[in-house]
């Protein structure tokens, strides 16, 4: 799901499966299980199957945790680790054998790849394409290590981000003795580290894309609270680091929470008034011996559980009002527009149904996105000219008006402002400019064109 229009997108499927594979890892690890280990590789091959190469924003923790934590020999988790790499081939090539080796004109088209080719969807649009593709700067905000925390993608997984940060240094050192609290770090650590970068570097993703982050955050947010609270109990320089997380945080939720005057005139003070009374008291703990502990420790709870407040509301907001089923994202969003509420007006449904006069389809257009919600709303056949986004010429010019001419194609809709927007539909969209006049009856965001008439020879 990508661009202007698409479908609703595997990305929790995705991350769900690779938490699975994660779980099965660390249980490898646990027990020096190669057993384990081959189901987290089998779990890694359906991710694949899920979202392709978006697996490798996860990959390269499960291979560190396994590689760096495993009890075995060297060279038998060396051995072990090429037979996972194995199995986790045979989960996923089978599939796409089986698509490149079914005859075109005898399978679905690949949206997505270009040539109708499975190895051009998995390297190009979704692979290299995601880091030197198209500029997205627009929507997602330019390049570089402070991109998470812009406007667009703050609010999306970036909360906690300054917390996590400042507390994996304090984590690295208590872990030192610890093999397990060691494997955590190396797994969620990596997990998010290989995250940062690309999405700090990428040039074309959508927020949603950020869920992958997600479990990292969340690992090690509880991980790094625990830490902290070590640091604060030992004394000495170590209590500095819980107030800086703590301000940190609370100063970069104040910026998220900035642009939304209407939340944050309610949020901004909780979040402020809480961690400054917070800092206060273990301030003031560090310096009157008299303060019982347990005032310190009910203030930095309730200064990690105030954090968690906002991104709680951000979450909550599309469940309670309206969420994008196109682009979901987490945070206030207009209720209205290609994705969020009714796609067509019902009376452009009836219209569409009473002038059908027996067309196969109840309309036409570029996208596979746009006839999804055509079906899902009306339980109709829409047929989809450029596959996903628009981008793959399916069909020529000729094919598409010979559809016409047998009266299976009638109507064509274009969402307003987008008629520009498929270069690889320039034939047909000429000719359906030139042949399709403007409906009588419209539909708020959308143009339909129609009826279409093939001119006489």
């Amino acid at each position: 799901m990508a661009g202007a229009a698409g479908g609703i997108g595997p990305d929790a499927l995705l991350v769900l499966v690779l938490l699975l594979a994660a779980w099965a890892v660390a249980r490898s690890v646990e027990r020096g299980s190669l057993g384990a280990l081959l189901a987290g590789a089998a779990l890694v091959g359906v991710a694949f199957n899920v979202k392709m190469l978006q697996i490798l924003l996860a990959v390269p923790a499960l291979a560190a945790l396994y590689l760096a934590m495993s009890p075995l020999p060297v060279r038998r988790r060396m051995s072990h680790a090429a037979l996972a790499a194995l199995v986790a081939l045979a989960v996923c090539i089978p599939w796409v054998l089986a698509v490149e080796l079914t005859p075109p004109d005898r399978r679905p088209y690949i949206g997505g790849s270009g040539d109708n080719h499975v190895a051009s969807l998995i390297l190009g649009y979704n692979g290299l394409a995601r880091l030197w593709g198209e500029d997205w700067s627009i929507y997602i905000g330019t390049p570089g290590p402070l991109r998470l925390f812009n406007e667009k993608l703050g609010g999306q997984a970036s909360w906690l981000l300054p917390f996590v940060l400042l507390s994996l240094p304090v984590a690295a050192a208590q872990a030192r003795g610890g093999r397990a609290r060691l494997g955590a770090l190396v797994l969620w650590g990596t997990w998010l580290g290989v995250g940062l970068v690309y999405f700090s570097a990428s040039s074309y993703f959508h927020g949603y894309y950020l869920a992958t982050l997600a479990p990292a955050i969340a690992a090690l947010t509880g991980i790094g609270a625990d830490a902290l609270w070590a640091a604060w109990r030992s004394r000495g320089w170590g209590r500095v680091w819980p107030v800086l997380a703590l301000a940190g945080t609370a100063a970069v939720q104040v910026a998220i929470l900035w642009p939304f005057p209407d939340w944050g005139r309610w949020l901004i003070p909780l979040v402020v008034t809480v961690s400054l009374i917070a800092i206060a008291v273990l301030l003031a703990a560090r310096r009157i011996a008299r303060i019982p502990e347990r005032w310190s420790r009910a203030a930095y709870l309730a200064g990690v559980m105030v954090l968690l407040v906002a991104p709680a509301v951000w979450a909550a907001i599309p469940v309670a009002t309206c969420t994008n089923v196109t682009l979901p994202a987490a945070g206030p969003q207009e209720c209205k527009g290609y994705g969020q509420g009714p796609f067509l007006d019902p009376n452009l449904v009836d219209y569409l149904r009473r002038e059908r006069a027996g067309a196969r389809f109840l309309a036409a257009t570029y996208d596979s996105g746009i006839a999804m919600l055509g079906i899902l709303e009306t339980g109709e056949s829409f047929m989809a000219l450029g596959g996903f986004r628009g981008s793959d010429r399916i069909l020529t010019r000729d094919e598409f008006v010979q559809w016409v001419a047998r009266g299976e194609v009638r109507f064509f809709l274009n969402l307003e402002g987008e008629q520009e927007s498929y270069p690889q539909q320039g034939p047909i969209r000429q000719w359906v400019a030139d042949y399709c006049p403007k409906s009588p009856v419209q539909s708020p965001g959308v143009e339909v064109l129609g009826p279409c008439e093939v001119p006489q020879r």
